[in-house]
């Protein structure tokens, strides 16, 4: 018997083409339809489905700095969202899990890479009652003024030992272990936590080449870009992630490139800091993926961030005498892969990651729905329906994961509190 089937569905398949056809799903997979009975069926009239989207770069424990960030001064990290984070209590920590996944899932998001808690473990069990799929890790520093934060690469290296025997059975959530960036670190640290991920063949990650003058530090300290110091210590493999990525010379796309390593940009968080060059990593087939950096850069609304990162590919394009270097399908493919193998696609033998939009909406009526429509005119608050792993979390906008009332209500009770917190 089917887990869930969803017969006449209008749908994105593998190539973002709109098509009609019964969606069956069975242990988490999307499987061959044969005429078998289902336990769960999906009414499909009036809905459009395509790929969960994943949010490859989202700071879940800064959710209560929503709004603090818009033009402030770099190095933002530095100045306001590392301090935040060192003044959380496991209780915050929860209630900033439930608050951004309850967000992330209204807006269409079925998986995430988290770049690091300082109550890394406190976020576990929330996540498996709340039903997402997700990457999570510690922040991790050593060479910062917050000892609720600084750690050193022992206890780096012990709590990363945990999390991975923690999460080693767990079928949604699996370990990143990360350091913030190479300046916030010392070798030590960085060698313990890098190369050990990579010894262990999980994911490793750090924030990249987001700032100019981060570059020139590491410079300075090491005499190589970030990437070739990377390289030379031997931490780079083909799940490293790096976020950002904005400032690349050409020996660090072949370092990427040659390593099968993985890139993330943030379209929002980035627009002050410089516009990549995706179309170059595309063409070197370097797996480049999208992320908001969490709730303090705009929210958590991937549709938007298509959208603005679709703006920004096409002023450098026009920079560079061109009208287009990268497509729409380049970008949702962008916006619905990640670390994470067999997600982005409705086909057999993926993993069973969906959305649907109300495509019924006005927003819709006044043209065709195609995959331009999706980047244009979608956003969040269009999104109906979502199953995750085969198990429906969301449908006709109501959470069956998450109590939305007593989250609003708990969220309202920690109000002061959080204020009182997020100070800038």
């Amino acid at each position: 018997m089917l887990d869930i089937l969803i017969k006449n569905a209008t749908y994105f398949d593998e190539d973002f083409q709109l098509t009609t056809g019964d969606i069956a799903i069975k242990d988490g997979y999307f499987v061959t339809y044969d005429g078998q009975e289902a336990a769960q069926s999906v009414v499909a009239s009036d809905k459009t489905w395509l790929p969960g989207l994943v949010d490859n770069h989202i700071h879940i424990s800064q959710q209560f700095l929503q709004g603090q960030l818009l033009f402030q001064r770099p190095i933002v990290w530095q100045r306001i969202n590392v301090p935040f984070e060192a003044a959380l209590d496991e209780a915050l920590v929860q209630l900033s899990t439930k608050a951004a996944v309850a967000t992330m899932i209204k807006n269409g998001t079925t998986s995430f890479v988290d770049s690091g808690c300082p109550k890394a473990l406190a976020m576990v069990e929330v996540l498996d009652e709340l039903k997402i799929r997700g990457h999570i890790g510690y922040q991790t520093a050593d060479l910062i003024p917050f000892e609720t934060l600084k750690t050193t690469p022992k206890a780096a290296f012990d709590r990363n030992l945990e999390l991975i025997k923690v999460l080693k059975d767990n079928p949604l959530i699996a370990p990143i272990l990360g350091i913030t960036t190479l300046p916030a670190t010392t070798p030590a640290l960085q060698e313990n936590v890098l190369l050990y991920g990579k010894e262990q063949q999980v994911m490793t990650s750090c924030h990249m080449n987001e700032y100019e003058s981060e570059i020139l530090t590491t410079i300075v300290e090491t005499g190589l870009r970030p990437y070739e110091y990377l390289e030379k210590i031997g931490a780079m493999h083909a799940k490293f992630l790096g976020p950002h990525s904005l400032f690349l010379s050409e020996n660090e796309k072949t370092i990427i490139q040659e390593n099968q390593s993985q890139v993330v940009h943030c379209p929002f968080s980035n627009s002050a800091k410089g516009i990549p060059e995706t179309d170059a990593l595309l063409a070197r087939q370097i797996r480049t993926y999208l992320g908001t950096d969490g709730a303090g850069h705009g929210g958590l609304d991937m549709f938007r961030e298509m959208r603005l990162f679709s703006a920004k590919m096409q002023l450098h394009a026009k920079a560079k005498g061109d009208y287009a270097l990268v497509n729409t399908r380049d970008i949702l493919k962008m916006a619905t892969t990640s670390v994470e193998p067999l997600l982005g696609k409705i086909k057999v033998g993926y993993k069973a990651d969906l959305i649907s939009l109300d495509t019924n909406n006005l927003d819709y009526l006044s043209g065709k729905v195609d995959e331009n429509t999706l980047i244009e005119i979608a956003k969040g608050g269009h999104v109906n329906d979502s199953i995750i792993n085969g198990d429906c979390v969301m449908r006709d906008r109501e959470l069956l994961t998450i109590d939305e009332d007593r989250l609003k209500a708990d969220l309202q009770a920690y109000q002061k509190q959080v204020k009182t917190a997020v100070t800038v």
